[in-house]
């Protein structure tokens, strides 16, 4: 089993036969995530949450992943039995081993900054 690095902001997921997959939020995932969703800022990540669409979902996941240097893209994500609650619960971890809080926590919104 691969080890997480919680000083990254490491996040760890079985996926597809077994295998465990890295999850990372790095510059990469957030200027991928930025660029795909269309959002200005990270901080905004609450909301894009609360009104994501699956395709929304697999996009941000697939940038985490990708941040965790697994080679992973749209079509493998698709063969992935995960439920969705898996991976909302997943992402949700990642940002907030990143140093994101949940605004629903504490009414605050700390961009890692």
């Amino acid at each position: 089993m691969a080890k997480r690095n919680p000083q990254r902001g490491e996040v760890m997921i079985e996926g597809p036969e077994g295998k465990e997959y890295r999850l990372c939020l790095t510059l990469g995932a957030i200027a991928q995530i930025e660029e795909e969703l269309g959002v200005e800022s990270l901080t905004l990540i609450d909301e894009v949450m609360k009104k994501a669409r699956m395709k929304d979902v697999i996009t941000i996941f697939i940038a985490l992943l990708n941040g965790g240097g697994e080679d992973v893209n749209r079509k493998d994500m698709m063969r992935w039995e995960v439920p969705l609650l898996t991976l909302m619960e997943k992402i949700r971890e990642t940002f907030a081993a990143a140093g994101f809080k949940d605004d629903a926590e504490d009414g605050e919104t700390n961009s890692g900054n």
